[in-house]
């Protein structure tokens, strides 16, 4: 019950079980990608919200730590670029990118 499985959107046709996350700066897209792609996100989703439908009202409702965020999304960044990888397992039919399985919400960043 408590997978929320995230990937970038690359402007696909989805359906009504996923939601879209478009920061109203573009410069948030790393922070609101790390946000999501944490276990701190499913936790606040499911807290609001334990049904296996979330609703892109429930996903408006979780708060976003903007300094907190960008500073891990940075910090992501620099590790990245010293050689490491970080790889986060997405969809089992897809991976990280799976076209199923996008989380789509209107936030103003």
């Amino acid at each position: 019950m408590g997978h929320l499985p995230a990937s970038l959107y690359d402007g696909d046709r989805f359906d009504t079980s996923c939601a879209v996350i478009v920061p109203s700066d573009p410069d948030l897209v790393p922070a609101l990608w790390a946000f999501v792609s944490s276990a701190e996100f499913v936790d606040q989703v499911r807290q609001l919200d334990r049904k296996l439908n979330v609703t892109n009202a429930t996903l408006a409702k979780v708060p976003f730590d903007k300094a907190k965020w960008q500073a891990i999304a940075r910090g992501l960044a620099r590790s990245q670029s010293h050689g490491r990888t970080i790889r986060r397992s997405g969809c089992s039919t897809g991976g990280p990118r799976c076209q199923r399985h996008r989380y789509k919400s209107r936030l103003r960043g």
